[in-house]
């Protein structure tokens, strides 16, 4: 099938091919939440963003990746994300390159890790902000209140629609 482009080391917002669906994607490998630990998951891999142009929801994907290529042949993880629903976030010390999706803020909400694999760190912030502005990320980050809740929800920020353009 069709691979989306991408820049070496970067994350992109490009045109899928055939489907016109704007996707992101970047190597990534997952990662497992075993009690208050995070382990990575050895494997590389490439996690990926597919944005539905009609109902404006995101899907990520995570896949195995085999070579140097974007093959989503394999997909191993999938999650739909609705416009401000949830958040990428830097977990814990931005040295060890693992991000969190984030659904809220309480002790029960969902929370998928993974750990950046592109060979340059300092395009880090770069891709969490392509990846929240893909999946019309929630503005603020989730803060807790003194019951364990995330406070009500803001509105999503309006998107134009997703135009090709490198991310420095």
């Amino acid at each position: 099938p069709p691979q989306p482009a991408r820049a070496q080391h970067t994350a992109r917002l490009t045109q899928m091919p055939g489907g016109g669906e704007p996707a992101l994607w970047f190597r990534c490998g997952a990662c497992a939440l075993d009690g208050a630990r995070v382990s990575p998951d050895r494997r590389k891999g490439n996690l990926r963003v597919v944005v539905d142009a009609e109902d404006g929801f995101a899907t990520v994907q995570w896949a195995p990746r085999a070579g140097d290529g974007a093959d989503f042949s394999g997909v191993e993880e999938e999650l739909m994300v609705f416009p401000g629903e949830a958040r990428f976030e830097v977990a814990g010390n931005p040295a060890s390159r693992v991000v969190v999706l984030k659904y809220g803020a309480g002790p029960k909400d969902k929370r998928v890790f993974w750990w950046l694999q592109e060979r340059d760190s300092s395009g880090d912030a770069a891709r969490l902000a392509a990846a929240n502005a893909a999946i019309k990320a929630r503005v603020e980050p989730f803060q807790s209140t003194a019951e364990g809740q995330d406070p009500p929800p803001q509105a999503a920020p309006q998107v134009p629609p997703a135009v090709p353009t490198p991310i420095p």
